[in-house]
């Protein structure tokens, strides 16, 4: 059970493909930046040990009131990351305002929702991993444990909500990388920093 003002990181790993500031770069400094004011944090590299269970850190990030949400393309595209995000969804009991309480997105790479035809991509990407996965239950039926069904239900799960979490991403005037290290991360410090006096107040 997570602590009410412990502050986690939802992101997608940096890799060779990058171009320009690693998206993890950002990552890193943020978290230096917050550890160092003496915020309670948790984050996978940190804090999910050797033989530590994916499911269940995910499922602690998706518990959070405090989420930070690194958003790109490999973060739009990766299970782990949107699963993540629609737990936090679940959890605030599918209420937009909840959920954009719970949430901090930064956008380390430009994402355009409002272009439908970026939009659609997404959709259509979800919506072939949904069937490639249940073309293998059906396929496999016999060979398929609980723990597989379960990877398809997440999948099916983020297919039919990817567009509400996109359109709330949307709505929100979330900061780019350049807003973002201005004075060390002032913005969004204040942003957590109002969301702790409510969290406190309500404990």
């Amino acid at each position: 059970m997570p602590k009410p003002t412990t502050i986690y990181f939802s992101y997608a790993w940096g890799d060779q493909n990058e171009t320009g500031e690693s998206r993890e770069q950002i990552i890193n400094d943020l978290y230096d930046t917050l550890k160092n004011r003496g915020y309670d944090l948790r984050r996978d590299k940190m804090d999910l040990g050797y033989k530590g269970l994916i499911s269940e850190f995910m499922q602690e990030i998706g518990e959070g009131n405090l989420v930070i949400v690194a958003i790109s393309d490999k973060y739009l595209k990766s299970p782990y990351c949107m699963f993540e995000l629609y737990e936090i969804y679940r959890n605030s009991k599918l209420d937009k305002a909840e959920f954009v309480k719970r949430i901090f997105p930064i956008h380390v790479e430009s994402i355009n929702f409002n272009d439908p035809l970026v939009l659609d991509e997404y959709l259509g990407y979800w919506e072939e991993k949904k069937t490639a996965w249940s073309n293998l239950i059906s396929k496999r039926m016999d060979q398929i444990g609980p723990e597989l069904f379960a990877e398809h239900d997440k999948v099916k799960q983020i297919s039919a909500k990817f567009g509400d979490l996109a359109a709330f991403i949307k709505d929100m005037n979330a900061l780019t990388p350049f807003l973002l290290i201005e004075n060390d991360f002032e913005k969004l410090v204040i942003a957590i920093e109002t969301r702790l006096v409510e969290l406190k107040i309500q404990i």
